[in-house]
């Protein structure tokens, strides 16, 4: 959490801080669920490494005795957040009482440019988009294009990966993806991943970004998926101070009632002011 999380925060709110020793971590990843459990902790940070080894060793254990119904808010950063373990992590203390919606992602804002995050997300799906003769259509992720944003790279990169990989997986392969970059409005900037596709259904639409929802079409229910791409993206954008949506592209937006063409997912964030 750094030094205005950990110390700052804490002596002015006056709360106790149990520290844990990365390297005691390490050998014995079970204090740290101990700690939460004993003292009842409410909050805690750890890199992506932490919760992977807690749930590689919690893999090996047939029962353990921990009560996490107080753990408030899992705090995950300092790197690319990957959904699998945290689903792991998550579920192997399901039945200790840990939410997996007490999940929360943490950043370290710098500025950078929307269209060379873009370009540098696209080139890690080319390759599956190849294999699958999907053809990816760009406009907008130009040299030219000037969009800059106060975020944190890293995880802005993985909601871009996690739009793209849900279109890839919702999308025939004789269907293309179109992936836009551009100024939504005057203190804006947009990216929008569509592609020809099933349309999401209207009742998956309302939850689509839920937790750990699975039920609908492609796009929540994916090979070993138990949705939470969608839902830690949806975060890490409203943590950014932007908006992410999901919505079905009609021939014409006047006419709702028309056959859906495909599904399109819209993010749009601040930019950096003046």
């Amino acid at each position: 959490m750094g030094p205005v999380g950990l110390v700052h925060a804490t002596i002015t709110a006056q709360i106790s801080v149990d520290f844990l020793k990365t390297t005691d971590f390490a050998m014995r990843p079970w204090l740290w669920l101990k700690l939460m459990s004993q003292n009842r902790g409410t909050l805690s940070f750890s890199p992506m490494f932490g919760y992977e080894l807690c749930a590689r060793w919690l893999e090996h254990k047939e029962s353990h005795d921990y009560d996490l119904s107080a753990w408030r808010v899992a705090g995950v950063g300092a790197g690319m957040i990957r959904k699998e373990p945290l689903e792991k992590f998550a579920s192997l203390l399901a039945p200790s009482g840990f939410n997996p919606d007490t999940f929360t992602a943490g950043y370290g804002m710098a500025e950078c440019s929307l269209a060379e995050l873009g370009r540098d997300t696209l080139e890690l799906v080319r390759p599956r988009a190849a294999a699958r003769a999907v053809g990816l259509h760009l406009t907008g992720f130009d040299d030219d294009a000037d969009l800059r944003l106060l975020a944190d790279g890293v995880q802005l990169k993985q909601v871009l990966l996690n739009l793209l990989r849900n279109a890839q997986q919702a999308a025939p392969a004789d269907a293309p993806i179109g992936v836009r970059c551009g100024q939504a409005e005057e203190d804006w900037v947009e990216v929008a991943i569509q592609n020809g596709g099933d349309p999401i259904p209207p009742n998956v639409l309302d939850r689509i970004f839920e937790p750990f929802y699975t039920a609908g079409n492609k796009y929540t229910r994916g090979v070993g998926s138990s949705g939470l791409g969608l839902a830690i993206s949806k975060q890490i954008v409203e943590a950014h101070g932007g908006v992410i949506w999901a919505e079905n592209i009609r021939p014409t937006d006047a006419d709702i009632t028309s056959e859906p063409l495909g599904a399109r997912f819209v993010v749009e964030l601040p930019v950096v002011p003046e």
